[in-house]
């Protein structure tokens, strides 16, 4: 997992996010849910066509 901040915009709720995320994203993962913000790594065509 890489955790940046936004950095068009650095507020101070980054610090707090930054804590909460993972945990967050973890949970997810155990339960088998979709999780947050996930980059796609394939190429539209690898994808049928479906690009991000």
């Amino acid at each position: 997992m890489l955790i940046t901040p936004y950095v068009a915009a650095f507020t101070d709720a980054f610090p707090a996010m930054r804590r909460g995320f993972p945990r967050r994203q973890l949970n997810r993962y155990q339960g088998g849910e979709e999780l947050d913000n996930v980059v796609l790594t394939t190429s539209a065509t690898a994808a049928n066509g479906q690009a991000a």
